[in-house]
């Protein structure tokens, strides 16, 4: 056989042998494809006790398996979501799964994510704790942009879900739960008095006594409750609790009889509660509250001439003026 011939016959063999090798791996990919479907199929159909070991053996067929099983994680059927939540904890949970692998799964769940309706992104927050017990990298980047979704979400269950979350965990979204004791859902501020309100032992109180106090005219008996009983963890007593209700009452004329009521106040030291006062967003109790501050035991002077000189109503300042000058004479 001549050399050019040789040549054409070996550019043959390579070119068969090419195609050969992209049939047989377009062969395997059809055939997982098509074992990932049937798979599916019988996860769809099956009872709710075979489900769990039939979503665990998707969660272990990437990425045709998973894909499948991400998209079933937000299927309307609760209790299939919840099977496919199972198989990617058993997957994550694996130590024999590499880190890059629960990363490339991580990232599927990302971008599924953004399209997932509630009962996904319920999910997704289910998922959080054993996507930080896998140490994956970066993986906070990712829980922490679920949460705020969350937070942000108009859905109450979600908001609940993720302060669970946080609080079960321990996890640094703590300050963004704040802005929620002001929703419009109850169930909401429950959560939110329930995590923040009790004294957490070695850690500072996110919540201030003020915020619990304004907890007991709260709309919902709950609240309310929650709110007396975490004051009442805090140490603080019931004389305490009972003035504190009154300073925070939603009504400006009830602060005024407050305040009627501290002027004859003989065996409590009133001070802290007058500074507060003054401070009322309410002028005419700022304004009460400077003149009894002069005229108080102990008067706060320094705080009076504040509002002198600081307080953005021009009658109290002359108030204010008024009563430190004649505490002067």
């Amino acid at each position: 056989m001549s050399e050019p011939a040789k040549k054409k016959t070996s550019r043959r063999v390579v070119i068969l042998f090419a195609i050969g090798v992209a049939l047989i791996a377009a062969g395997i990919w059809q055939r997982d494809y098509l074992t990932t479907q049937y798979l599916g199929y019988q996860l769809r159909k099956a009872a709710e006790a075979e489900r769990a070991e039939l979503a665990k053996s998707l969660a272990y067929k990437a990425p045709h398996g998973q894909r499948l099983l991400v998209k079933l994680l937000d299927d309307t059927d609760s209790s299939l979501s919840v099977a496919c939540r199972s198989g990617f904890e058993a997957y994550l949970n694996d130590p024999q799964v590499s880190a890059s692998e629960k990363q490339a799964l991580l990232t599927r769940l990302n971008e599924a994510g953004t399209s997932f309706k509630e009962n996904g992104r319920l999910a997704l927050l289910e998922l959080i704790p054993t996507i930080h017990q896998a140490k994956i990298p970066d993986a906070t980047t990712t829980t922490k942009h679920w949460l705020q979704q969350a937070f942000a979400s108009p859905s109450a269950e979600e908001k609940v879900k993720a302060i669970a979350v946080v609080m079960q965990n321990d996890l640094e979204q703590l300050p963004q739960i704040l802005p929620l004791l002001n929703d419009p859902e109850a169930s909401v501020r429950r959560a939110v008095v329930l995590a923040l309100g009790p004294v957490r032992e070695g850690k500072p109180n996110l919540l201030d006594d003020e915020d619990l106090l304004k907890c007991l005219h709260d709309g919902d008996d709950e609240v309310r409750q929650l709110g007396l009983l975490a004051l009442r963890s805090r140490g603080r007593n019931a004389r305490e609790i009972a003035l504190g209700k009154r300073y925070t009452h939603p009504q400006a004329s009830e602060r005024q009889k407050l305040l009627n009521d501290l002027a004859l106040e003989d065996e409590l030291d009133v001070t802290v509660w007058l500074e507060r006062l003054t401070h009322d967003k309410d002028a005419s109790v700022r304004a009460g509250a400077a003149r009894l501050m002069t005229s108080a035991e102990k008067p706060d002077l320094e705080r009076v001439k504040a509002m002198i000189n600081a307080d953005p109503d021009p009658t109290v300042r002359r108030i204010a003026y008024f009563y430190f000058e004649k505490n002067r004479q």
